[in-house]
């Protein structure tokens, strides 16, 4: 019995027809396959994959355009403020302790707490000093919050000193982050960017 064209829906018709014609059908499901694969390992890669990983899938995403970055901008963030941190914790701590309580020596970086949020992160800073005639020891922290596009503020939060840090000192100690540590906290941001 002889198959009918009429008989057939006509998309099948025509497909039918197409790949026949052609003989491009088989080509075409590979390449959807193809497609399908390697976006699967993409994704894959991007949610299990290590930072190295993700960091470069984030490059190669941002550099041709495909399909969103690999790494949100907060977790970029955080590595980036937790490198500057390491860099010179003494330093850090040294510069806190100078700005805040003068009359203060010996100061120790003794934890660092990085906040993730969708538009900014806020790292915390706690140094410990010694001061006054026993040598006492002392706690003071500061909460650095960072947005996408600029140093927010640098506020002392809790300030064990013997004193206060004084009024006149506060925009002493922005200023230290925003003009000091922000520049180096992007340069490092923008190189593991790759940017």
């Amino acid at each position: 019995m002889r198959n009918n064209a009429k008989d057939k829906p006509f998309i099948d018709r025509g497909y039918k027809s197409f790949e026949r014609k052609t003989g491009i059908g088989a080509y075409v499901k590979w390449a959807l396959l193809l497609i399908a694969g390697v976006v699967g390992v993409l994704w894959l890669a991007s949610v299990f994959g290590s930072r190295e990983i993700k960091a470069a899938i984030n490059q190669m995403a941002s550099q041709t355009g495909i399909g969103p970055t690999a790494i949100s901008w907060s977790a970029q963030a955080e590595a980036a403020a937790t490198k500057l941190i390491a860099r010179d914790p003494a330093g850090i701590a040294t510069a806190i302790q100078e700005i805040a309580h003068p009359k203060g020596k010996a100061p120790k970086l003794t934890k660092s707490n990085i906040s993730k949020l969708d538009d900014r992160i806020v790292v915390e800073l706690k140094i410990a000093f010694v001061a006054g005639l026993a040598d006492d020891p002392f706690e003071s922290s500061v909460k650095w919050d960072i947005s996408k596009t600029k140093h927010v503020s640098a506020l002392m939060m809790d300030d064990g000193g013997m004193f206060a840090i004084a009024e006149a000192d506060k925009p002493t100690l922005d200023d230290y982050f925003r003009l000091k540590l922000y520049p180096a906290f992007n340069a490092i941001l923008q190189a593991s960017a790759g940017n």
